[in-house]
């Protein structure tokens, strides 16, 4: 979570790349983009892509059913 914090604070305004297999994350980026068997899925903002449905949302579902936080 420290890495998360500084990385959000001392980095913004920067591009940042960050691959992430937990939600939270990344759930505040600006852009997301998914990537399932080497190929884009999808790439817009979290709140798009939540919208929208499909991998995104999926990964949201089952880390919130796994009893992950959001933050």
């Amino acid at each position: 979570m420290l890495i998360q914090k500084t990385i959000r604070s001392e980095f913004r305004g920067w591009t940042v790349l960050t691959i992430a297999h937990r939600v939270n994350t990344i759930i505040d980026s600006d852009r997301v983009m998914v990537v399932d068997a080497g190929r884009v899925v999808q790439f817009d903002t979290p709140a798009n892509l939540l919208a929208a449905g499909g991998h995104f949302r999926d990964l949201l579902d089952m880390s919130s059913s796994a009893g992950s936080t959001v933050a």
